[in-house]
């Protein structure tokens, strides 16, 4: 696990708290915010994914 899924998956996580609370708190602005951030963690954890792929893709090839 890389860096960048690493913190994707921790914007995710904080992202999942600020949606509980805001659904409790009934506040529409942290809702959107919260799907924000939850949209950016998995960006950045897709990128970390691709990134890690590429590398022992790059790996192999220069093995073989």
């Amino acid at each position: 696990m890389n860096k960048d899924q690493l913190l994707g998956n921790m914007k995710i996580v904080v992202a999942r708290l600020e949606e509980n609370l805001a659904t409790l708190m009934h506040d529409k602005a942290h809702l959107r915010h919260a799907a924000q951030l939850q949209q950016a963690g998995k960006v950045q954890r897709t990128m970390g994914e691709a990134r890690q792929l590429i590398k022992r893709s790059l790996k192999q090839h220069m093995s073989a």
